[in-house]
């Protein structure tokens, strides 16, 4: 019986002692994988903030066509939805934006730019078809845009519902061979008579790639 008792105190000691030298070399394994792991974490997150940065950077590069850096938007429902009361009172709205003081220019339309939906159709003239995107606005949208006219004028408050301002990428598709001033095209059995055209404002863009698409053609009507 002494032997058993001795030979236990000596595996026992002997396991602890084990143990104590093994447990600085777990330590260190642990502590060095640990770092490993943070490393590769970092090096992730790094990566990613580097291309965050340089897709953000392309994206805000992008001519999108117009001066977006002091617009303020906003949205507006008459309560009456009857035609002709909904557009005396956009117009007499804009009337009231443009006389604060501060403000240069005011203007509504139904389809900002970057906005959800829209009205696409075909324009027909001179037997071609171009499938663009239809915007009804007021006068002084496309100036509070900061657009001029490329050719011809912008809306007055006087143009009435047959006339309409094209997109440059619209004005080249309908009329490739001279000036859209002047002409005529026809949509939803409408004719409308061009008085103007502009620069082409974008209204869609990948930012996950960092680039603009290209400019659909834009149709503006009084």
């Amino acid at each position: 019986l002494p032997a058993l008792r001795l030979s236990h105190v000596q595996v026992r000691s002997r396991l602890s002692r084990a143990g104590r030298q093994a447990s600085p070399a777990r330590s260190r394994r642990s502590g060095q994988l640990l770092i490993a792991v943070e490393v590769a974490l970092a090096i992730v997150l790094l990566a990613g903030a580097g291309l965050l940065v340089r897709s953000l950077t392309k994206a805000l590069s992008i001519d999108v066509g117009f001066e977006p850096g002091a617009l303020v938007t906003m949205e507006a429902f008459p309560v009456d939805e009857r035609a002709a009361v909904r557009h005396q009172y956009f117009i007499r709205l804009a009337e009231a934006v443009r006389a604060i003081p501060g403000v240069s220019d005011a203007g509504v339309v139904d389809i900002l730019p970057f906005g959800d939906g829209g009205h696409y159709t075909d324009a027909e003239a001179g037997g071609v078809s171009v499938y663009s995107s239809f915007k009804s606005a007021t006068a002084g949208y496309l100036e509070a845009l900061g657009l001029t006219p490329v050719q011809g004028r912008l809306f007055s408050p006087t143009d009435g519902s047959g006339t309409a301002v094209l997109s440059e990428s619209a004005a080249r598709r309908l009329f490739p061979e001279g000036s859209a001033v002047g002409r005529q095209f026809i949509s939803w059995k409408v004719q409308y008579t061009v008085i103007g055209v502009v620069r082409d404002v974008l209204s869609n863009i990948d930012y996950t790639e960092g680039f603009a698409r290209d400019p659909r053609p834009d149709i503006y009507l009084a």
